[in-house]
């Protein structure tokens, strides 16, 4: 399988609020296979591929977690906050880019040193927020504000690099989503249903896009694609590991906000099952995806998550097997290929 795709979309600038990159490169590629795309009021991207069967959705989200501009002080040092959700420990030092007014800037993320960090009653060191650190582009306060202000993004600035078997990169939660989608586009041999692709906003900052394109769209069923938890790392116990590389991507039956439906699973697991495709069944009260609110659209929609897991997300590089992902896409492909079969569960009563 060729990972350029994904080079391209874990490269791309792209924060919740911000997703004008990766929504161009889908763009592109869902015109390939057919004439009828959209872009909504919010920003979510929205290609039909008209056919016969059950409605199906199936949705990777766009953006990635971020930063942005508060404000500038007049050393020239830019000081932000978060978008989406990360750890101010593993933002420290990190390299950043921010989209400027007319081109890309490239800056440290900076805060006192660890040997100064302390507190001066306990002789402690202090707990570390967003609020302590800010960004230095190494370049003047009149220079800066040629091309940033307030509202202005960032984004940690990673390369996308292939390591054997693995690759490494930023925003692979949820760009690996976006790859799945296209590669098994691009590799089922049919589509058994009438069947609708949506790049949606703003997963981050509350799951904000798929509700609006849900809506529009009213599938029978939905299908999200994440990049989601591997925490088969040392120090977690076997009974508290979550997802792992090497076992294919998780069919998760729940999290945080949000039971999926058993026989939208079992029927993916059966797809997988009968073509040999390795997968993982998860079920954990940690995260949620777009799923939660696509699940309550209008009447209701029947919706299972297809994750490929990934190390170390929400951090400036993650990692994830090159098999994962091409389990998940092979998945997803038979998935698409059978979907008329959803018809048989089918029993929505409400247009």
């Amino acid at each position: 399988m060729n990972f350029n795709l994904l080079r391209e979309l874990s490269e791309a600038f792209g924060p919740s609020g911000c997703e004008d990159e990766i929504r161009e490169i889908l763009k592109r590629e869902v015109s390939k296979f057919t004439d009828e795309v959209i872009v909504d009021s919010l920003g979510n991207i929205i290609a039909h591929i008209p056919g016969k069967g059950p409605k199906v959705l199936v949705d990777a989200h766009m953006d990635e977690v971020g930063f942005i501009v508060r404000r500038i002080d007049e050393n020239g040092f830019v000081y932000f906050l978060p978008v989406g959700d990360t750890m101010a420990e593993i933002v420290y030092g990190q390299r950043v880019v921010a989209k400027g007014k007319n081109k890309k800037l490239v800056g440290i993320v900076g805060s006192l040193p660890p040997h100064l960090f302390r507190d001066t009653e306990t002789g402690g060191k202090k707990v570390m927020s967003i609020e302590n650190f800010f960004v230095d582009f190494g370049i003047s306060r009149k220079e800066l504000e040629q091309e940033i202000e307030p509202g202005t993004f960032l984004v940690f600035d990673t390369p996308f690099r292939e390591m054997g078997n693995s690759i490494m990169g930023k925003a692979f939660d949820d760009r690996v989503g976006c790859f799945v989608m296209i590669e098994a586009l691009r590799k089922a041999k049919k589509i058994g249903c009438d069947l609708y692709l949506v790049g949606s906003v703003q997963e981050e900052e509350g799951l904000k896009g798929i509700g609006p394109a849900a809506f529009r769209i009213n599938p029978d069923f939905g299908i999200v694609l994440e990049g989601t938890i591997a925490n088969d790392i040392p120090w977690v116990p076997e009974h508290e590991k979550l997802a792992s590389l090497d076992c294919g991507p998780t069919l998760r039956l729940s999290d945080r906000r949000i039971l999926t439906d058993r026989e939208v699973v079992n029927f993916i697991r059966a797809v997988g099952d009968k073509r040999k495709i390795k997968y993982q069944v998860t079920v954990k009260r940690a995260g949620s995806t777009d799923a939660t609110v696509l699940q309550l659209s209008r009447c209701g929609v029947r919706v299972a998550i297809i994750s490929t897991p990934v190390r170390y997300i929400h951090t400036a590089t993650a990692l994830a097997r090159k098999k994962d992902i091409e389990y998940a896409v092979n998945l997803l492909a038979g998935v698409l290929e059978e979907a008329g079969e959803l018809a048989k569960i089918h029993h929505k009563t409400c247009d």
